[in-house]
């Protein structure tokens, strides 16, 4: 949208457009069709329960061990897209090594 103002001041023409939408670069990419959009694998869906499988499975049995695979499956998941799977699993066994480390000693 393009429009004309007088400048009272200087007495001359000032042109103002709307060039925000332009002048900026948007992160996100709309997609207009949907074969550009990325699909998630059923194998990344597997990874990431796996690992949080394991990651639950590091409580009871082994929790470096079991900890460790479920941290290691869970990065291989949110590399594959299952973002939110991979970081619970992540998170979950984190909080097992830890545990195993500071608190199971004393038991």
């Amino acid at each position: 949208m393009r429009y004309r103002r007088k400048n009272r001041r200087f007495k001359t023409n000032i042109y103002h457009e709307e060039i925000a939408v332009e002048m900026i670069r948007t992160p996100y990419r709309r997609y207009e069709d949907t074969a550009d959009v990325p699909q998630k694998s059923k194998m990344a869906k597997g990874i990431g329960f796996s690992a949080l499988f394991l990651s639950v499975l590091s409580f009871f049995f082994e929790p470096f061990v079991l900890g460790i695979i479920a941290i290691v499956l869970g990065f291989v998941a949110q590399r594959k897209g299952e973002i939110a799977i991979g970081a619970w699993a992540i998170g979950i066994s984190a909080i097992s090594i830890i545990l195993a480390i500071f608190i199971f000693p004393f038991f």
